[in-house]
């Protein structure tokens, strides 16, 4: 999967879509249509007071080429993964910046849809833009890198900070000469 580019990226939001919605239902019912005329196979090892459930789930995905759903999923490490994307963002937008510089959060967060970064966060780039509560935890996130010394792609060094406006933030981005 890494690496893979696909047409559209799952989200709530894209699971909200009565379209989509009506295709993963006729996808379950076609599931359990299956698994009914096929005699309703059981799973044979079920978990320990879930027995109906894996019996008749796992059961059902066993008729087809599906993943067990037992089987404990390779996640990433989430929290850190989100720290590096946020990272390479903030390296991105100093690699590509000729002098010093202020962005605005919305500025970021279309950066970061671009380079396909921070999706959890920001959605993907055909999505619209973030509510105002996302826009806010975005926000926070990048609170954190506040005062945080990183080296963009050139090697130059650029400190990253946060500097409170009327309305909204700025996020101002200062290279850092060398022996100063």
């Amino acid at each position: 999967m890494a690496g893979r580019k696909f047409q559209r990226t799952i989200t709530l939001k894209l699971l909200a879509d009565p379209v989509i919605r009506a295709g993963f239902l006729s996808a379950c019912c076609s599931i359990v249509r299956d698994w009914i005329a096929n005699g309703q196979p059981l799973w044979s090892e079920p978990l320990a007071s879930f027995e109906d459930w894996t019996e008749t789930i796992v059961g059902m995905m066993a008729l087809h080429p599906f993943e067990n759903p037992l089987i404990p999923p390779q996640l990433s490490a989430g929290g850190a993964e989100d720290e590096n994307e946020m990272r390479d963002l903030l390296v991105e937008v100093a690699s590509e910046a000729l002098t010093d510089g202020e962005y605005t959060r919305k500025q970021l967060v279309d950066r970061a849809r671009e380079l396909g970064l921070l999706e959890s966060l920001v959605g993907a780039k055909d999505e619209p833009d973030l509510a105002s509560a996302d826009s806010k935890k975005f926000g926070r996130r990048l609170q954190h890198w506040r005062g945080r010394e990183l080296r963009d792609k050139k090697g130059r060094l650029f400190r990253f900070a946060l500097r409170h406006q009327k309305r909204g933030a700025a996020y101002p981005l200062t290279f850092i000469a060398v022996g100063a």
